[in-house]
């Protein structure tokens, strides 16, 4: 599933899922998640508020996030149609966290506003 703010001046990055489960850029996040043929994975993505993680124990990555345009993004290649979120223009740190390090079920991914 890739994450990924509209507005950036990024291309959307070549991805190698055997390599590792999370990979980012300045503007994408990119979770390697269960095959499609396996069963769905179920995605949350918060800004700005606290989320409960019982579900998502797992901490799989932490980092900063820029959302130049406040278009957010979400999408998979079985999704017919993206998720599109409108959130505040700036800067974001990010936490990945899902029900398993390998081939995560649920991923819960949460941005707070950088300090600055």
């Amino acid at each position: 599933m890739y994450l990924y703010d509209d507005g950036a001046d990024e291309d959307l990055p070549e991805f190698d899922p055997s390599a590792q489960v999370v990979f980012a850029t300045a503007s994408t996040i990119v979770v390697r998640g269960l095959p499609e043929a396996e069963g769905d994975v179920g995605l949350r993505v918060v800004f700005d508020e606290s989320a409960e993680s019982s579900r998502t124990p797992e901490l799989l990555a932490t980092g900063d996030f820029a959302a130049p345009s406040g278009r957010v993004i979400a999408r998979t290649s079985s999704w017919d149609e993206p998720i599109q979120m409108a959130v505040a223009p700036g800067s974001y740190r990010f936490t990945v966290r899902s029900d398993d390090e390998q081939w995560p079920t649920e991923v819960l991914i949460q941005f707070e506003r950088a300090a600055g």
